[in-house]
Parts: C-alpha cells; structure tokens; sequence
C-alpha cells in the first residue's frame, strides 16, 4: 500500500514540474505600463508660458474624445432630467475645491469621467497652492437653445462645440475665489500646472482661449 501511494505522490509531483515548466516557456511577457510622473513642486518656478504652450490641442481632437464618451447633443434644457436619472449626467456646483460660476449659456451638468477631472484637477491646485484657493470654472454643457441665444450675442461661437456633449468645461486663468488678497500671476501658474499634468497624463485635451481668458478642457 505505501509503494503505491509513494507511486503516486510521485507521479503527481513530476505532472506538476512538466505543467509548470510549459506554462512558464509559453508566457508572453506583459506590456510595458508608461508612467508619466506628476510635475513636482519644485517645477513651479517656470514661467506660465513654459506650460500654456502645450495647450493647443486642437478642435478636431477635442470633438472626437467629446463623441467618444459623452452624451448626445441636447435640443433643450428639459431633456438634462432623463440623463441625470440615467447616471449619465451629473451636477457639479461650487464647493471647498472648486467654484462655477452662475452660468448664463451653460447647464452645470457634466459626464461622471468630466466630474472626477475636475476633482482630481482642483485638489492637485489645491496643494500646489498650499491654500484654498479655487479655480473658477464659466461654463459648461450647451444645448442648442443655448448655443443659439449664445450666438446671437456672439456670431463666432461655433454650432459644433465640444461643450454640447458634457464633456468639456472652461475654467478662467484670471479669476480666482481665495481667502486673502494675493497676487494672480502666482494662482496661474499653479492653476497651468496642474492642468499641464493631468494632460500630459492623458487625462484631458487642452486649448488656450485668449479672448475668453480661459482653459477650454475636454476629458479624455
């Protein structure tokens, strides 16, 4: 009885060598993950220009990463409520991290992935600041209705906007909400930081709107 249990335990042992030695010859090795490090604190001491200077990612790019994750435009105002009950649109309102400004052509209402950008965004300003300063954020999501009122203030709003599809927000680099008088220029470059990184993280898409004083941010 002992020779055949020996016998066996044998076998089983050898099955397990050979299986292992085959799964380990036919394993492909993983993909290299490419990490992309958040910019330190110390790269602070750049100029606001050595960053804006990445943000123009252009419009073609923005409305196809709008198309990719977002909603379907919006006719009107009413049709936000369904979307909401669906999950698929949600509200963002000033808080301790960040402040919306009361909105005239816009909807405070954003995809779940653009909520958790402007999250993300807004804390890491937040500590390179070192403070509660807030970035200010203008607009939103347009329906048609108001990208028609929009356009008849201003005829060079575009129809196809990034802004239709909940996708993509405009954050000003010239209003702040803080505490205690300081100076702008330090906010910006922090505030230039922080969206730098997240899009160099491949985040988010990024332009410079020079009329509009603001950075028009799509996720991605």
């Amino acid at each position: 009885m002992k020779r055949v249990l020996s016998t066996i335990l044998y076998l089983a042992i050898a099955a397990i060598i050979v299986w292992g030695t085959i799964a380990a010859s036919s394993d492909r090795p993983e993909p290299e993950v490419e990490i992309i490090p958040v910019i330190e604190l110390k790269d602070v001491r750049y100029k606001t220009s050595y960053y804006e200077r990445h943000f123009n990612n252009l419009q073609d790019t923005h409305i196809e990463a709008a198309e990719r994750l977002g909603v379907e435009p919006l006719k009107a105002r009413s049709d936000v409520d369904s979307l909401i009950k669906e999950g698929r649109l949600v509200e963002i309102a000033t808080n301790h991290k960040y402040h919306v400004r009361n909105l005239t052509y816009s909807v405070p209402y954003v995809v779940p992935e653009a909520e958790q950008l402007i999250v993300d965004l807004a804390t890491l300003f937040q500590e390179l600041c070192g403070t509660g300063a807030k970035f200010e954020i203008t607009s939103v999501t347009r329906t048609d209705e108001d990208i028609a009122r929009l356009r008849r203030r201003n005829g060079n709003a575009t129809k196809d906007s990034c802004h239709r599809y909940g996708t993509t927000i405009d954050i000003s680099y010239t209003k702040f909400q803080t505490c205690e008088q300081v100076s702008i220029e330090p906010l910006r470059r922090r505030l230039a930081v922080a969206v730098y990184t997240l899009q160099q993280q491949g985040r988010c898409y990024v332009k410079k709107e020079r009329k509009q004083y603001c950075y028009h941010i799509t996720v991605r």
